[in-house]
């Protein structure tokens, strides 16, 4: 979940507003702090707006919200509109009742603004301490029917637990209950909740009487959320950096005029929370004009359509119910004599630390020289290989998952490598798999991706079409882009073959990913590879890095679990197929298998075949645990 990791939309709005409060009066000197604290909240507004309830609302420009106060927000650039907007399957139909908030009887915000309630000095004197305004000061979660009742908090409640959601949708009654004493509240709302202890992350929507936060009994619409257990990160509205708000219609922590009625009419509020698919921007770039092209050696360059000569047919490994997807393709396709190409963002060359390294791993990321390896960036690996022979490819069928990676800087993959030459005068490399990686592309989504060298990860070759080199074919699939769909721990299992293969009479290695023919990389860009591979490996990898930790990373490979778990539980390769120098596919024996595993008591494989599956082998596991400490 990230600064708990969704993109977010309420309704028709984004903000997070007002302060949570509870206690005395500060002592004087204080009042140097609290008006500190008021000027960083009360952003400059273009026009102010006084509501009947004693509210003011600053109609502030947009980027100046308090969110972009957040050191992660800086260079942000705003969505206006989510990618697109869940669509509901309840049979239920919302009365036409108009929820109005009371500030709306006195003005609007203009265009490019946001309305954000002006947070005023009683109402940091009612909490108890300034560090205190705006949070949770005795925070609690509804858990399996048990809570903690010496905090004072009770729940009518229903939820949905154990599964993978993308969001919550509600439509709320609106109240307005007595509440006895300004320290207590009573609310409706919906929890978005992921993780335990420390590490929970949330996101809370509803409405709520909280005489303690706004200084009245009026029934007020907020959000909350947290990273880490309500501890040190996270508040109400938008006391302090995180939710973005877009709307300047509806705002957090204000009130509303319509309630309902013993026995009279009924008011509703309509609360939506959902995870965008990625935010990916996909272009639709005419075939010739692609970045392959770029390159001087690709001046005259003719397109190939398809390989030349005839491959054998791909074996499936089993009947499929299911289709293979990536996001974007949700929204549309792209037309014909068109490939479909990520479109670089600002945010994606500004993560990347320098432009002249942007989509480019950094020595030493393959399969050699890891082992004791003292370095700040650390690659691991689970992966097994057949080497010192002529190879014209791979086949394999790889399971999606979205195992949790730690950092912004580390990633958790699953990929087939093609490998010819040395370390030392110069690794030639063709690659493609599964990856998260959120300093390439800004979440933690797995994500196809294809990457190459010719010189060891110095000088040439990049991810995707980061760089010029492999050429596109495909309208249908776009390297870099989000697959659809993940396997999850003893439920569906989502995998796809993955095939890289070497036309015999061009020289082009080509990369298809099912039934689509994705593109294919030239061999002048790997020289090496011109005749045929060596080596040709498979498994999963992690990176992490040492510096400022004395422990191993809680990052993930694979499933999260081990190899021993088996099937449903944890990652896998199957239908292993090396290529032959005639281009035929051969199954290599487990026996024929050499593995490199570079700290089983970390992330572990087992090896083995059977007549479905062919040769497999199951991987992954926790990264630090107590016997990888």
């Amino acid at each position: 979940m990230g600064m708990v990791g969704f993109t977010v939309a309420l309704m028709v709005i984004g903000v997070i507003i007002s302060p949570c409060v509870h206690g005395n009066e500060f002592s004087d000197h204080k009042e140097i702090e609290v008006e500190r604290l008021l000027k960083r909240l009360n952003k400059h507004a273009l026009i102010s707006i006084k509501s009947e309830d004693g509210d003011i609302i600053d109609c502030v420009p947009i980027h100046n919200q308090p969110a972009f106060d957040h050191p992660l927000l800086r260079n942000h650039t705003i969505q206006m509109r989510p990618s697109f907007i869940p669509e509901s399957t309840s049979t239920y139909t919302k009365k036409k009742i108009k929820a109005t908030q009371a500030w709306h009887k006195n003005g609007r915000c203009p265009k490019n603004t946001v309305p954000i309630r002006r947070i005023k000095k009683e109402d940091i004197l009612r909490s108890k301490s300034i560090e205190s305004f705006g949070r949770k000061t005795n925070p609690s979660i509804p858990e399996d029917n048990t809570y903690d009742p010496s905090r004072g908090h009770e729940y009518a409640v229903m939820n949905s637990m154990q599964g993978t959601y993308f969001g919550t949708k509600c439509t709320v009654n609106m109240w307005k209950p007595e509440v006895q004493v300004p320290d207590e509240f009573s609310l409706a709302q919906t929890w978005l909740v992921s993780g335990v202890g420390t590490t929970r992350n949330t996101i809370e929507a509803g409405l709520q009487v909280f005489p303690r936060i706004y200084g009245d009994n009026n029934l007020r619409l907020f959000v909350y959320w947290t990273a880490d257990g309500y501890q040190s990160t996270g508040c109400y509205n938008n006391a302090c950096p995180g939710f973005v708000q877009r709307s300047n219609r509806l705002t957090v922590g204000v009130a509303f005029t319509t309630v309902s009625q013993y026995d009279g009419d009924q008011y509703e509020l309509s609360i939506l929370i959902w995870k965008s698919p990625d935010g990916d921007i996909i272009d639709c770039v005419w075939i010739y004009d692609q970045p392959a092209f770029d390159h001087p050696l690709f001046k005259n360059h003719t397109i190939q359509r398809r390989p030349r000569s005839n491959s054998i047919r791909d074996k499936t490994g089993g009947n499929k119910t299911y289709i293979i997807h990536q996001l974007w393709r949700t929204k549309g396709e792209c037309p014909e004599n068109t490939i479909p190409i990520r479109r670089t963002t600002r945010d994606d060359l500004i993560r990347s630390g320098s432009i002249k390294n942007y989509g480019r791993k950094s020595p030493p990321p393959t399969i050699y020289h890891t082992e004791g390896a003292q370095t700040e960036e650390v690659h691991e690996h689970t992966c097994v290989y057949v080497d010192y022979g002529q190879f014209h490819g791979s086949k394999s069928r790889i399971s999606i998952w979205k195992p949790n990676v730690l950092r912004t800087r580390e990633f958790s993959l699953a990929q087939t490598w093609v490998v010819n030459g040395d370390w030392d005068t110069g690794l030639n490399t063709l690659e493609s798999g599964w990856q998260i990686l959120h300093a390439l592309y800004g979440d933690k989504n797995p994500r196809l991706f294809a990457y190459w060298t010719g010189d060891t990860y110095r000088e040439t070759g990049c991810y995707n079409l980061d760089c010029p080199g492999f050429v596109q074919v495909s309208r249908h699939i776009s390297l870099g882009a989000a697959l659809n769909t993940f396997s999850t721990y003893n439920g569906e299992q989502y995998d796809f073959l993955l095939t890289i293969e070497k036309d015999q009479e061009t020289g082009l290695w080509w990369l298809k990913f099912e039934t689509y023919l994705i593109g294919y990389w030239p061999s002048f860009i790997v020289p090496k590879l011109a005749a045929s591979a060596r080596k040709i490996a498979w498994g999963g990898e992690i990176v992490y890095y040492t510096s400022g930790r004395g422990t191993h990373t809680l990052t993930q490979m694979g499933s999260g679990h081990f190899a021993e778990k088996g099937f449903r539980k944890a990652a896998y390769f199957n239908s292993l197929e090396y290529i032959d120098t005639s281009n035929y596919p051969i199954t290599p024996s487990p026996q024929n298998l050499e593995a490199t595993v570079t700290r089983p008591e970390c992330y572990n494989l087992q090896v083995g075949s059977s007549q479905r599956w062919g040769t497999y082998f199951f991987y992954g596991g926790p990264g630090r645990n107590p016997h990888c400490p």
